[in-house]
């Protein structure tokens, strides 16, 4: 979790950006796995593998959702400068909205599935006596606002170049990003029904 997120903090690159902070949600399902590792009995018990499962399924819409935006972005501006996404809020707000939203997800804020994950990830590390591991988690976490909210700013605050170019994505594209900002709100709002099938396949790999 640290070295993913200070590595990540250190990049201009937003793709590498990205792929730090990749490692640093590594981290994070290493806490779930922690849990299992105490194999805790009775319901506490598959509690820590649906909530590996569940942030396992929950990053891969949110992160999709994130490169998804970034790529279309970056086709067309042919940079993957951070910098260079100054005033995309102007010149492609669906797209800044977009990644702004995954931004969101990836940090942890309400109604993004990405709260909801980090929501179990911790518990079940919490319900296993890792209190340590989870403090050190929620400090990781709160490292992470940094470099997202970073992406944000320049997007919103920063003024677009004076030579705008107007972005336009196709359709395969198009229909991957609302899919996956729709998947990313939708399992937000309403994770029961991800969260039970995680549930059931963890209950037949502890069953294995």
């Amino acid at each position: 979790m640290t070295i993913g997120n200070f590595a990540a903090i250190a990049q201009s690159n937003i793709k590498r950006m990205l792929a730090y902070s990749t490692i640093a949600h590594a981290g994070y399902i290493m806490v779930g796995l922690a849990a299992v590792a105490v194999r805790t009995t009775g319901e506490n018990a598959v509690a820590g593998p649906s909530g590996v499962l569940f942030y396992l399924a929950g990053y891969v819409v949110m992160n999709m959702a994130a490169f998804s935006s970034v790529i279309a972005i970056t086709n067309r501006t042919s940079s993957d400068d951070i910098h260079d996404l100054a005033g995309m809020a102007k010149t492609s707000p669906y797209l800044a909205g977009a990644l702004a939203f995954s931004m969101l997800s990836l940090i942890g804020i309400p109604p993004t599935v990405g709260f909801i994950a980090k929501i179990y990830i911790f518990s079940s590390a919490m319900n296993a006596g890792l209190i340590w591991l989870v403090v050190a988690g929620v400090l990781n976490s709160v490292v992470s606002v940094y470099y997202y909210l970073r992406v944000v700013k320049v997007m919103y605050l920063s003024p677009p170049p004076e030579e705008q170019i107007d972005i336009v994505v196709d359709i395969p594209l198009k229909l991957a990003v609302i899919s996956t900002i729709g998947a990313v709100l939708l399992f937000g709002i309403y994770p029961k029904w991800l969260f039970e099938i995680a549930r059931s396949v963890a209950q037949v790999l502890l069953v294995q």
